[in-house]
Formats: structure tokens, C-alpha cells, sequence
């Protein structure tokens, strides 16, 4: 992080500490997502008018193109120009030329060439007028120039007028907000753009995201904890974690309590007793391969935070507040009041982005006996720290959100080694039928646009 990076976060935290957002309602000390005078944000608008920054995804004002940060080839994290692929039509790989794919009025093209089997952008050019289409090939692949290679011909073709050097692409940062234990993470620019993109727990130093609980209480979860899914003995009582040898050693197991709430504790020392699982009623060995276990630790105090729902008049969507450690920014979920409970943006099979449901179940598919009749369920366990009332299922057709209803009373089947077998519900869960998937539009879409 840059010390121009700092100075522009300092400022925009400061200016929403002072401000509010437009709407003529107070957002006292609420950090707000901010544009810059060259780069600018994206948003999720709802049709209520409730709107959610996307920082990952940036408009380029002096460039006139959407751009995304990428690091470049000097090393400097970029907004580099989302754009189709140049390739090159002659055998020297000197003359490019762009072939439009996604982009039907493209304003550059990226340059890609093969480097340790990975295509890398490496260059961008500016687009020109549209020409004939090309009959064959060629591209830069681990410094040779290759090919040729046969063209699309149904494909649409842009002369290149230029390329930019890197200094011509804005660089972008990133800068930590607060002065506790937790940090609110941020996108800067030097122009002033800044818009949050998670939090960070300085003690634990890792990235944690915030986690409801059964009490009610937000904490702030690491995310690279590590299920504690085993035991370190024979009666099933010690907990213990199994991680891939090539990894480096987790820090943080996650386990559930008594109501099936997840809970934190420390990574303890490196285990060379077998490991044990629950089977029913059994407790019994079994081997993991190309692992490492380890005991369970101590547990871990993690940092809180109050959560406040807005309530503005009209609105489906309500916005959290999160605050904590002298922070206060908004979360990434909504609360969807029609549905009485909190949602985020997933995209649909209609390319609409929309709000479902925050806690959702896997679709399970099943049969009815000689396995020909194919019935979706949910394994919901006993205990549940938040139960979800919907499914979700991505099929050929895209995702679908389905309701959970009744239990499943008869017996269900699944195909084992090409047979028709009898299927068992994990110990401690049971199956319910899931209806029909839900109409998309029962859920609120949002059209992402560009500040210009």
C-alpha cells in the first residue's frame, strides 16, 4: 500500500464519517464506496432503488472502457482494459489484430502471450475500424511466434491503431481502514476511489468475513479455517482436523456447538494416532491419505460486531450496518423483507443478478426405488444454527432456487457402482422433499451499471 493509497482512504473514511449519501438520509459514520476522478465504480441497482458497489469491476473515465485490476507486466496491480484477444497475422508476431468475441463495440484489444503455459495479457491496443476477416493465425507462445493456426471466418475483425504503454493504464491499491483489531480492507486510487472489499482480523492475520450466530451476536469468522471433521480417539470425543501435507499447517479449526454453531479454536500439535469418525453410533478408524492431522486447540475469542438494519421507507431491500472496533460499513447482504430474512447476489440463467436467500441448502438428487424416477431433496441436520428454508440446485439450465417442504417418509434410492442401491441419511440429518424451482423473479434483480 502506497502512502497515496493511505491519504485517499483517510479522506474518503473522513468525508464519510461527515456525509451522507444523496438521499437525504443521515449515514453518520457509515464508510460509503466512492468513485475517483478517473476511475469509477460499479453498481448493483435494485428496481427499490437500493444499490450495492461491485469494486471489482471499473470504468476507466480517460480511457473510456470498463476495466478490472490485473497485475501487469512492470508488477503494478492495474485497471487493465476488459477487452476480447488480439492475435497476430503475420509469421514475425509484429502486425495484431482484434477479434471481437464478447465486446460488440470494443474500444481495445489484449495482446496474450503463452508464458509457462498460462496466457498472460501483455499488451493493450486501441481499436480501429472494423476489416475483412482473416483466413489463419498466429500467436506468441512461450517466446516463439506460432502457428499458423486456421481463423474463424463467421468471426468479426478490428484493425489496431495503436497500443498503450503501462504508465497509460491507472494504477490501483489497497488500504486498511481502523485502528483496532479489525481492518476494514479497501480498493484505493490516487484519483479517490475507494471501495471496501472485506475485513481482515489483525490479530489472527487472516481475512474473516462477518458470520451470524445462533445467539444473534456477529462475529467476524476466519476464512481459512479448517473443519475439524475427525477425532484423535477411539470414543469420538477429541476433536481433530485432517489438512493435505502440501499445504502449509491450518491455524484455526472450525467445529459446531451443541445447536450446530460454529464455533473457533487454535490448531494444536501435529498427531500420529490414527483418526476417528463417527459412524451412527460408532466411533471408528479411518485413514486419510496424503494428509496431516492435528489436534484441536484452545478456543478463540474472536472480534464482534453490532449489526443495525435500515429501515427506509419503500424499500424491499434494507441495508446492514456493521460496526466494530471504531468501524461502520455496510454489509454484503441485504435483508429482504418479503421474505423475512437476508439475501445476496447470485446470477441467474437469464444473466439478471439477484437476491436469494443468504443461507441456502444443497439439492440432492435421489430416486424412487429402481432408481428410474429422479426426486430432489435437502439433508438438513437435526441441529442447525440458521435453517434454511430453500434450496439451491445449478442445473443445464442454470441456478434454481427451490422451497424445502415436508420430510421424506419413504424409502429413497441412489445409483452405487452402476446399481441401484437403498440410501442412508448422514447420522444425525434427515431428508425433506423440495418443490419446484421458484420463479426468478420472485427474487429482486439488479442491473449493474458504470458511473461515467
Amino acid at each position: 500500500m502506497t502512502g497515496a493509497a493511505r491519504a485517499v482512504a483517510a479522506a474518503v473514511v473522513a468525508t464519510a464519517l461527515l456525509g451522507g449519501c444523496g438521499d437525504g438520509i443521515a449515514r453518520d459514520a457509515v464508510a460509503t464506496a466512492t468513485s475517483g476522478q478517473r476511475l469509477a465504480l460499479s453498481w448493483y441497482r435494485f428496481p427499490d432503488g437500493t444499490e450495492q458497489p461491485e469494486p471489482g469491476q471499473l470504468y476507466d473515465r480517460a480511457l473510456h472502457t470498463a476495466c478490472a485490476p490485473a497485475r501487469w507486466t512492470d508488477d503494478v496491480v492495474r485497471c487493465v482494459p476488459r477487452a476480447d484477444d488480439a492475435v497476430f497475422v503475420d509469421d514475425a508476431c509484429a502486425m495484431a489484430i482484434g477479434v471481437v468475441a464478447a465486446i460488440e463495440q470494443p474500444t481495445h484489444f489484449l495482446g496474450r502471450d503463452v508464458v509457462d503455459g498460462e496466457a498472460r495479457a501483455v499488451r493493450v491496443y486501441v481499436a480501429g475500424d472494423d476489416v475483412d476477416p482473416i483466413a489463419t493465425y498466429y500467436r506468441r507462445v512461450e517466446g516463439a511466434c506460432v502457428g499458423p493456426f486456421a481463423a474463424d471466418p463467421a468471426a468479426a475483425y478490428v484493425a489496431i491503431t495503436g497500443e498503450l504503454a503501462g504508465a497509460d493504464l491507472a494504477p490501483v491499491d489497497e488500504a486498511e481502514t481502523g485502528d483496532g483489531r479489525l481492518a476494514l480492507v479497501a480498493r484505493t486510487a490516487a484519483d479517490g476511489l475507494w471501495a471496501p472489499l472485506g475485513l481482515r482480523d489483525r490479530t489472527l492475520d487472516a481475512a474473516c468475513v462477518p458470520e451470524l450466530g445462533g445467539d444473534g451476536a456477529v462475529r467476524c469468522a476466519p476464512t481459512d479455517a479448517v473443519p475439524a471433521a475427525y477425532f484423535a480417539d477411539a470414543s469420538c470425543v477429541e476433536p481433530a482436523l485432517a489438512a493435505p501435507v502440501e499445504t502449509p499447517p491450518p491455524r484455526v479449526a472450525r467445529l459446531e456447538d451443541a445447536a450446530g454453531c460454529p464455533t473457533y479454536r487454535a490448531v494444536g500439535a501435529p498427531l500420529t494416532t490414527p483418526l476417528y469418525r463417527r459412524d451412527g453410533d460408532a466411533c471408528r478408524s479411518v485413514q486419510v491419505p496424503a494428509t496431516m492431522a492435528f489436534a484441536v486447540g484452545a478456543p478463540l475469542e474472536l472480534p464482534t460486531l453490532t449489526r443495525t438494519v435500515e429501515t427506509l421507507p419503500g424499500r424491499r431491500l434494507q441495508r446492514i450496518v456493521l460496526a466494530g472496533d471504531g468501524l461502520r460499513f455496510y454489509d454484503d447482504r441485504l435483508v429482504d423483507t418479503a421474505l423475512g430474512g437476508d439475501c445476496v447476489r447470485r446470477p441467474f440463467a437469464d444473466d439478471v443478478t439477484r437476491c436469494v436467500p443468504a443461507v441456502l441448502a444443497p439439492t440432492l438428487r435421489l430416486f424412487a426405488a429402481t432408481c428410474v424416477v429422479p426426486i430432489a431433496v435437502a439433508e438438513l441436520p437435526a441441529r442447525a444454527c440458521q435453517r434454511p428454508t430453500f434450496a439451491a440446485d445449478t442445473t443445464a439450465t442454470g441456478f434454481e432456487v427451490r422451497a424445502i417442504g415436508d420430510p421424506v417418509t419413504e424409502p429413497l434410492f441412489r445409483w452405487v457402482a452402476d446399481r441401484c442401491q437403498p440410501y442412508a441419511a448422514t447420522p444425525g440429518a434427515a431428508l425433506y422433499r423440495l418443490g419446484p424451482p421458484v420463479d426468478a423473479t420472485a427474487f429482486p434483480g439488479a442491473l449493474l451499471y458504470e458511473e461515467r
